[in-house]
């Protein structure tokens, strides 16, 4: 069990003493539930819960645990315990703000027989709805970082975290072109929002599945598939899906304004849901977002005409691409990028 007490929720959040551990408790069950089991998968979640009640138990004394890795200046032994300690920090750390972000719309009433009330007392007062909304988009963002976090350690160290690689959770994060916030970020700010991110990861699927494959033709597109779960591509493979990448950011983001409910302002588009004002939210009909998602689909097809022209360009490297229909064969003229004749798909853009 993560966060037991709320001594052990005190290192992560500024709670008072008079905080009770039973008030949280249902929302870090949540937060397990609904945010690490998919990113980390049951196996691993519940061998670190055992690990975790041993360092209590026993005084931070867990079982021997090493493995020997193959470096480029010989082999290398990793003590998996320090690693797994270090994973259980982060987890909790991103466990509590997230609780917390759950938490906070239920600390501000009591529900009775006689209805749903506002806690207030003679000494207290409820915090301005502006400061409520503040603290819990800074406890969102701060555990959608960590869970971001999260992923970059345990990929750098994954020799150590078997039942993560041989989890479903593992399988689904190395089948996307783009896995985390912070790579999308690389390609289109998105305020390293994992929040965002992770709404907009079905439109990229999208993307992926409609988009992308109809330029590189099924054929090249699911050998790439195929291969990238196991981190098994060639180099020149590799060079094909990092050439990719900007093309799905953006194409991901035109197609993403039009299903989430998100705001333009001077730093670029964020979800609306922490705006101060409940009515302050830009419509998918404002001329900023209209303009944005314009932009966005034009720099991702622009992108997207890069790769086949340069797949196009080296087609003995990468015979598969015979397959698409954007192809250039013996022809100088790219014929650019266009929907298929007769598809609904890309009609949102």
């Amino acid at each position: 069990m993560f966060l037991k007490s709320v001594d052990e929720i005190q290192q992560y959040i500024p709670v008072t003493a008079s905080f009770t551990y039973q008030q949280i408790k249902p929302s870090i069950d949540r937060s397990i539930t609904k945010h690490l089991e998919p990113l980390l998968g049951r196996a691993l979640l519940e061998d670190l819960r055992k690990a975790d009640n041993t360092i209590e138990a026993s005084g931070d004394s867990l079982s021997a645990d090493t493995v020997s890795i193959s470096t480029s200046e010989g082999s290398q032994t990793i003590d998996c315990n320090t690693l797994k300690r270090e994973l259980i920090t982060m987890i909790e750390r991103a466990l509590a703000n997230l609780a917390f972000y759950h938490f906070i719309p239920q600390l501000q009433v009591q529900i009775e027989t006689s209805g749903i009330h506002i806690v207030t007392n003679e000494n207290r007062k409820s915090a301005f709805p502006w400061q409520i909304s503040d603290l819990k988009k800074q406890y969102a963002e701060t555990g959608f970082e960590v869970l971001d976090e999260i992923l970059g350690f345990l990929e750098q160290n994954e020799h150590c975290f078997p039942r993560w690689t041989e989890s479903d959770a593992y399988s689904k994060y190395k089948s996307c072109f783009i896995r985390t916030a912070a790579e999308f970020n690389e390609h289109y700010y998105i305020h390293n929002s994992r929040r965002l991110f992770l709404g907009m990861v079905p439109v990229m699927k999208k993307v992926e599945r409609f988009w992308i494959a109809e330029a590189l033709g099924h054929t090249y597109y699911d050998k790439l598939k195929a291969l990238m779960p196991d981190d098994a591509l060639e180099a020149k493979d590799q060079k094909i899906v990092e050439l990719l990448k900007p093309s799905i950011a953006n194409l991901t983001v035109a197609k993403s304004i039009d299903q989430l409910s998100v705001r333009m302002d001077e730093h670029g588009i964020t979800l609306s849901e922490f705006s101060d004002d409940l009515n302050d939210k830009k419509p998918a009909g404002d001329e900023r977002l209209h303009d944005l998602k314009k932009a966005a689909h034009q720099d991702g097809e622009v992108y997207l005409k890069i790769v086949t022209d340069y797949l196009s360009d080296h087609i003995s490297k990468y015979p598969e691409f015979k397959d698409s229909s954007h192809y250039k064969g013996d022809s100088e003229d790219s014929p650019g990028f266009q929907n298929p004749d007769g598809s609904g798909v890309y009609g949102f853009f």
